[in-house]
């Protein structure tokens, strides 16, 4: 996928393009550097892969320069890469309260185990009320976690942090398949432009930082250089119905399609995982106040019974 300067620098360009300026005017306008390529005599296509664009925008400009749609491809391509960004960004948003929200839950709970249950434990004892077996293992555990204060507590924000960028970089698999979900899109518009399957796969591969999904999109290439069908199985959930897109002609069409399926599942997941964890602080909280209600102070209460 494009950085963020990239897709910037084609946004300009097509504004201009879109405004009635010719290629020339617009890289001039653009980039000082590509506007002084192309009065080498190179073409748009040649300036962005030596600018270090990806294939999948190098390719499908080329396509535009040959059949003369230049300004329609660099509109779709400019189209895919921000809505994949706007989605992605949406999503981390969405799961960001959660995550904070996991993340007081645990610290709450790493207080109340190091602090809390063993102060309590030790006053209670001090005054002859005998508490059950679980509080003095947790009080125990909770004295060796205060004793080893620095380490615990490193491996807990460790743990905290590991959590975040499992969620924050792309490491799970709703942003799997958002990374399907525009890998679809792209090799959509490569069929839509004139690129064969064949050349399509390695070309969007070179923007999926996954390596396994980029190793199966390089599979599928060469399954089509060997003979065979490609069985798309980087979509194990729809590699049926693109077959059947493949088979009958329609596989442009059947890509888009899933692709938007797959945007509207994922969505749905993360409200899903929202639901779940929002309310898990609440519930920690009400855990450790149950806890502490019946184990230590029953049993303080029930001892100040039999005096009475």
């Amino acid at each position: 996928m494009l950085d963020t300067k990239k897709l910037q620098t084609l946004k300009n360009i097509y504004l201009y393009i879109d405004s009635g300026f010719s290629i020339e005017k617009a890289l001039e306008k653009s980039s000082q550097q590509m506007f002084e390529n192309l009065q080498r005599g190179l073409s748009l296509s040649e300036i962005l892969k030596n600018s270090g664009f990806p294939e999948f925008v190098v390719q499908n400009i080329k396509i535009g320069e040959e059949t003369g749609k230049i300004k329609d491809i660099i509109k779709n391509i400019i189209t895919i890469l921000e809505d994949s960004i706007e989605i992605q960004k949406s999503v981390r948003l969405s799961i960001l309260t959660p995550y904070i929200t996991l993340s007081l839950a645990i610290l709450i709970l790493f207080f109340t185990i190091t602090f809390v249950i063993p102060e309590i434990h030790s006053t209670v004892s001090q005054i002859g009320v005998t508490t059950s077996g679980i509080v003095k293992i947790i009080s125990d555990f909770g004295l060796l976690l205060r004793e080893y204060l620095y380490i615990s507590s490193a491996i807990l924000v460790l743990s905290i942090l590991a959590i975040g960028y499992a969620i924050f970089f792309r490491k799970i698999p709703i942003f799997r398949d958002f990374i399907i979900s525009f890998i679809l899109k792209s090799i959509s518009i490569c069929l839509k432009n004139g690129i064969e399957l064949q050349r399509a796969f390695p070309i969007v591969s070179e923007t999926v930082q996954i390596n396994n999904i980029r190793e199966e999109l390089i599979k599928e290439s060469v399954k089509l250089m060997k003979g065979q069908e490609p069985d798309f199985s980087f979509v194990p959930d729809f590699s049926d119905e693109i077959k059947r897109g493949y088979e009958t002609g329609k596989l442009d069409t059947v890509l888009e399609k899933v692709s938007e399926i797959i945007d509207q599942r994922t969505r749905t997941k993360v409200e899903i995982i929202k639901k779940i964890i929002e309310p898990l602080f609440f519930i920690v909280i009400a855990s450790i106040i149950v806890f502490i209600v019946i184990f230590i102070y029953g049993p303080l209460v029930k001892d100040m019974m039999k005096m009475i």
